[in-house]
């Protein structure tokens, strides 16, 4: 709270999921080859942005993550789900 309460203190912005993932193509996966870059962006897709796209990064925590494999789990199979 001290931060907070500073004269200082400047809210940080924070990136949606989504929001990161756009620049990370752009900036990152640009570098890869075009075939891993394909299968990338199409398991973000498929599997991230449906479920994290929307959220905030700083609300993004290993229990969310942990949700998030256990609705795919349920969805489609072990197997399937991580080999998608």
């Amino acid at each position: 709270m001290s931060d907070v309460n500073s004269l200082h203190y400047r809210a940080r912005p924070t990136a949606t999921f989504e929001q990161f993932i756009t620049r990370w193509e752009r900036d990152v996966l640009t570098q890869h080859k075009r075939s891993t870059g394909s299968a990338d962006r199409s398991r973000i897709r498929r599997h991230l942005l449906p479920y994290l796209g929307s959220k905030p990064m700083t609300d993004i925590s290993t229990q969310v993550l942990q949700e998030m494999v256990k609705l795919g789990i349920e969805r489609c199979g072990f197997h399937a789900f991580r080999h998608g």
